[in-house]
């Protein structure tokens, strides 16, 4: 019972950090940038994976999707989405895998030795 407990605990735990990922790969604050010693010290501009934001100083902020999707971009942004995408896909392919592989679940209850490494497995990703 505790080792069920434990998965349990840990196949949560997997879904907070994969909805951490996702939320992290959205967020326009990746960058932040002020431009300061001028009139518009309260100017700010946000760059994220998806879209440039900029913040003015009476507080309204617009957002802007880049110009271009993929080729074209600045080789560091191209690299950190493809990181991103990949990250959120082998933990998603993490949470599958370890929902099967979970003691409490009946799918491939007849194995439990393979049911033991796939739960291994998705702990893994």
């Amino acid at each position: 019972m505790a080792t069920t407990g434990l998965q349990l605990l840990g196949f949560i735990l997997g879904v907070i950090a994969w909805s951490g990922m996702i939320a992290t790969c959205m967020s326009p604050e990746w960058r932040q940038n002020s431009v300061g010693g001028t009139a518009l010290d309260e100017h700010k501009r946000f760059d994220g994976l998806w879209t440039q934001c900029e913040q003015m100083p009476n507080g309204n902020t617009n957002c802007e999707s880049y110009n271009v999707f993929f080729i074209g971009l600045p080789e560091v942004l191209q690299t950190c989405r493809a990181l991103m995408i990949t990250a959120i896909g082998l933990g998603f392919l993490g949470i599958l895998l370890s929902v099967l592989g979970m003691k409490c679940t009946s799918v491939g209850a007849s194995n439990h030795k393979a049911k033991a490494r796939t739960a291994l497995l998705g702990g893994l990703l």
